[in-house]
């Protein structure tokens, strides 16, 4: 018989014997272009009606995907652990701070008219009114907060506002210090001002993490109105990054399948 083989992990001789290829059974990639004359007899399989080679190719085919199989489930498990190790050691490692902090006092504005102040010249007075999560463990009921002065929260005019820029240290209290990026006014009349703004509070041996404030004040015309400081941080849910792992091996196990499927045998007979 003359057999064409490609790939192909046991041959036929001229005598019916079997001899080994030495390719291995990892690598399921032959092709029977052509063939005549008798094979080798298989059990159950006639001598010359290619059965026996049919049966062969079977029990071959089926030991290579399950090598196959342990194999790539090796590799997206080691996939999977190294993706793991590159999101998860952030959030186990981090410690971002958590939590709500407000203050309340008395402040000087550049006008005496709320209607037209675009920045705090002195904060007369500022102490924590509450405090939750991570900032409660550090600072307690009345505690004096350090405020940075001027504050400019609007660069433009009470008609046209424009964002106001950073100030490094806009508060400190605890050991915990807010750095101001920038800050906007969202109403502002004669009698109340709101203006909220976003930063980076760090301290205490946390990793710097990002914060939002709310700041308002109610005047009546005099030169000394109060106002309420809400500042709160924002923390990455840890559930955003699970989901991104996951995805991020479940494409590791589409690629090993896709491939499976490239490099899967045919045979022709």
């Amino acid at each position: 018989m003359d057999v064409t083989v490609v790939g192909l992990v046991m041959k036929s001789d001229a005598i019916g014997r079997r001899r080994a290829c030495d390719q291995s059974y990892a690598t399921p990639c032959f092709r029977i272009v052509k063939q005549s004359g008798n094979i080798w007899p298989r059990r159950g399989a006639p001598e010359g009606s290619g059965a026996g080679l049919a049966h062969q190719r079977k029990i071959y085919f089926r030991r290579s995907k399950i090598n196959d199989f342990k194999k790539d489930g090796k590799r997206v498990a080691v996939a999977a652990c190294s993706l793991l190790s590159v999101f998860l050691p952030g959030q186990v490692k981090a410690a971002p701070i958590q939590g709500d902090i407000d203050f309340s006092g008395v402040i000087t504005f550049d006008t005496m008219s709320l209607a037209t102040a675009t920045r705090v010249n002195t904060w007369d007075s500022s102490f924590v009114s509450q405090s939750s999560g991570d900032f409660a463990a550090f600072t307690n009921f009345l505690d004096n907060a350090t405020m940075s002065a001027p504050w400019i929260f609007n660069t433009g005019t009470p008609g046209s506002p424009l964002p106001g820029g950073p100030l490094a240290a806009l508060w400190k209290v605890g050991g915990f210090t807010f750095d101001l990026n920038s800050s906007s006014v969202v109403l502002q009349s004669s009698t109340f001002l709101n203006v909220t703004g976003v930063g980076v509070v760090s301290g205490n041996g946390f990793d710097p993490t990002p914060g939002f404030f709310s700041f308002t004040a109610s005047a009546d015309g005099s030169p000394q109105p109060t106002f309420s400081f809400q500042a709160n941080s924002a923390v990455p849910e840890a559930n955003t990054v699970g989901l991104l792992a996951v995805g991020a091996i479940g494409w590791v196990g589409i690629y090993y399948r896709r491939r499976n499927r490239r490099h899967s045998p045919v045979t022709t007979l």
